[in-house]
């Protein structure tokens, strides 16, 4: 048996539980909509299943679309693998918390000759499975492609040969049981059992109950990778997998580097920080009790290799960081560049956070954060500022510390709009003053100060589908230039941490991540 967990069913104990299982069914609601917007924009040559559970599309942010992708791709992979698997016994695909997915229909079109002889099973609240048989019923493209199909008025609300709806708490495991043992030969199927987050929504104690049950056959309590795995294996499974959904998007095993190009043709994305964040929330769980360990399907775990581009350091010393918490309700800006301002108590430091991403749009304004304690400004630009006279609002661009002046470079509005003006900043007139543009547009690059007015700017993104491959200097003197290359040959990367540690002739300094043309993240560090 092998269970997949990466939502809760339930619903027979109170009014109080009742808002809740209320709350939860409005979960799937929300949860279709963002999967229909993936179907309509990344699946486009397959059939579309998800439109009949969803009257009026909507299309929704490039992250909500890219984070839903790679939800929907990491459950299809491993239910395909599953499927794919020989075996002489029946093969039964159980999804607990199922709502409206069509996992089904979409597994008997994309793997026909996978599902011969499967029967899936859908269990979910029995007033949303009503109301997800009679969508059925009336959907001749939905009931086609069944046969046998009969409608039932007990736990078992509609049958066919190939699949089954149950109407039951998944609280109740004692009925669950019962009515999957009337009409499936347990000992005798290979059963795979699909939650996708629906026992994350569940109280632990009842999701505990549910994985128990599954290996006889929230979050704060099971934070971390590790401990989902030491849940599952107290809980009677054999052999657990465990990985966190931003890993397997990096994992060559889940997407090869042209499939996670591809993704970039659909539709220009470039929220890498929060898709990180999103996969790192999200955790796929593979266990299973009657494969041999090493042999489930849909994830297999990988260690970090060793790092490519990698020169030898010596260790590093630890070093002690202080700092306060920021006012709450300030400094609300993202993606935005330290600009060095002047204050005339020579005592105190201060600095701008300019431009970026504010509440609803991009700005070309900037915060202000002193060395004072509590001392914090609104955003503001100064007066006399025009549109011709400073910087346009942008963000992902770079601003180098120079002295009296400070250097901007290009950035972005849109993934596919960015930048090449550059700006001189004279902190103590309080003036911008446009110099060289770049040779082309650059947008998440990184820059350096390496002396004697000049500045390295690294790899960036020229547009959401292509990196730029050079690095370029620039000063007063003669703009910019572009320099040539020695030493390994590290592929080019766009969001790399590049960092000096001498100015001058013989500066050096190091070059560290970044992510690639193949949409990975860097390991190895350059000097």
């Amino acid at each position: 048996m092998v269970s997949v967990t990466s939502r809760a069913a339930g619903s027979s104990l109170g009014s109080a539980a009742a808002r809740a299982d209320d709350a939860i069914m409005g979960t799937n609601n929300s949860s279709i909509v963002s999967k229909r917007s993936v179907e309509r924009l990344y699946f486009p040559d397959e059939p579309h299943f998800f439109r009949y559970f969803v009257k009026k599309p909507q299309r929704r942010s490039p992250l909500i679309n890219r984070g839903y992708w790679l939800r929907m791709k990491a459950i299809d992979n491993t239910v395909r693998q599953f499927l794919e698997q020989p075996t002489q016994s029946r093969k039964v695909v159980i999804n607990l918390g199922c709502g409206y997915d069509p996992l089904v229909w979409q597994c008997l079109s994309r793997y026909p000759g996978a599902c011969k002889n499967v029967l899936f099973v859908d269990v979910d609240y029995k007033e949303l499975m009503l109301k997800k048989r009679d969508m059925v019923t009336r959907t001749t493209e939905l009931q086609q492609v069944l046969t046998n199909v009969q409608v039932l008025e007990g736990d078992i609300l509609l049958q066919s040969d190939q699949y089954i709806q149950i109407g039951c708490d998944l609280r109740d495991l004692e009925r669950l049981n019962k009515v999957l043992s009337s009409d499936i030969d347990v000992q005798e199927s290979q059963i795979l059992l699909v939650a996708e987050v629906s026992i994350t929504y569940m109280e632990a104690k009842y999701a505990d109950d549910v994985i128990r049950w599954a290996g006889s056959l929230p979050r704060e309590k099971y934070p971390t990778t590790s401990a989902q795995r030491r849940r599952f294996e107290s809980l009677g499974w054999v052999d657990v997998s465990v990985g966190n959904l931003w890993s397997l998007f990096s994992s060559p095993d889940f997407l090869c580097p042209e499939e996670r190009k591809a993704l970039d043709v659909i539709e220009p994305f470039d929220e890498w920080e929060e898709f990180a964040l999103f996969g790192c929330h999200y955790v796929l769980v593979v266990a299973n009790n009657h494969i041999a360990p090493g042999a489930a399907v849909g994830l297999s775990e990988t260690k970090p290799s060793a790092a490519p581009f990698a020169a030898p350091f010596s260790p590093f010393s630890p070093m002690e960081v202080q700092f306060s918490e920021s006012p709450k309700g300030c400094g609300c800006r993202r993606f935005a560049a330290y600009l060095p301002l002047k204050n005339t108590d020579r005592a105190l430091a201060s600095v701008g956070n300019f431009g970026g991403m504010g509440l609803k749009t991009r700005i070309d304004s900037y915060d202000v954060y002193t060395t004072a304690p509590g001392d914090f400004q609104d955003a503001r630009q100064s007066e006399g500022y025009s549109s011709q006279s400073s910087p346009s609002s942008r963000m992902c661009h770079s601003i180098t510390d120079l002295g009296d002046v400070s250097l901007l470079v290009g950035g972005r509005t849109g993934p596919d709009n960015s930048l090449k003006d550059c700006w001189l900043y004279h902190k103590w007139l309080d003036l911008w003053e446009r110099v060289d543009d770049l040779p082309q547009p650059l947008y998440r690059h990184q820059a350096v100060n390496i002396g004697q007015g000049s500045v390295l700017i690294s790899n960036g993104r020229l547009n959401s589908r292509e990196i730029s491959t050079d690095y370029l200097l620039w000063n007063r003197q003669s703009g910019w230039v572009k320099c040539s290359i020695g030493g390994d040959n590290r592929p080019p990367t766009y969001g790399a941490t590049l960092i000096i540690f001498d100015k001058g002739p013989y500066a050096s300094g190091i070059l560290a991540g970044g992510i690639s043309s193949g949409c990975v993240i860097i390991q190895g560090i350059c000097k």
